[in-house]
């Protein structure tokens, strides 16, 4: 279950599509909400297994198949919610550009403040497993379950490079040895870093 710790309440989203707020210290729920399913997405999956963006005062989660939404945490008002799942955490590329690796395989920016599509971009696989951030914000990396990788512009989306598969993916993006260099571990014990030149 995806879990983020705040100063004050542990977030962790569940398999039937709820997100719980809850009090580190005496474990009780503080609240819980859930994602709807409508007649559309009813037959799509619905948990929550990626680990929520937060900025302080708002939440940004996403069920696997059908929707990521906005939440305001003080009183879990929704501000928007955009019909794409994800099982990535969404990154904020500023102040006011989400990128989200949706489950379909598409990489979206999103306006942080409307939940407006700016550009979506899909690629070349079915689900996007993870993303990442290069060369000041500049290019975004997707890679998939089994590994296919790609580079993308962050300001409009093309797609700028495509990689094979490098193996079955068994992480998440991390920070390397600098500033402009992330890695990530697959099969067999490996590890494969990136940066942009």
């Amino acid at each position: 279950l995806p879990i983020f710790v705040s100063k004050s309440e542990i977030f962790v989203g569940n398999a039937e599509g709820n997100l719980l707020s809850i009090n580190p210290t005496t474990g009780a729920v503080n609240w819980s909400i859930s994602i709807k399913t409508d007649d559309e997405t009813r037959d799509k999956f619905t948990g929550i297994i990626s680990k929520p963006f937060f900025d302080g005062t708002h939440l940004v989660y996403s069920n696997i198949e059908s929707e990521t939404q906005k939440i305001l945490i003080s009183n879990q008002q929704k501000i928007w919610s955009i019909p794409k799942g994800s099982v990535a955490t969404p990154i904020l590329k500023d102040e006011n550009t989400l990128i989200v690796g949706a489950s379909d395989g598409s990489v979206l920016s999103v306006n942080y403040t409307t939940g407006q599509i700016n550009w979506s971009q899909k690629l070349n696989f079915d689900t996007v497993g993870d993303i990442a951030l290069l060369k000041n914000k500049s290019i975004i990396l997707a890679i998939s379950g089994n590994g296919k990788l790609t580079a993308l512009n962050s300001e409009n989306g093309l797609i700028l490079a495509e990689d094979p598969s490098i193996g079955i993916i068994k992480s998440t993006f991390f920070k390397g040895t600098n500033e402009d260099e992330v890695c990530i571990t697959f099969s067999m014990g490996g590890f494969r870093c990136f940066t942009a030149g």
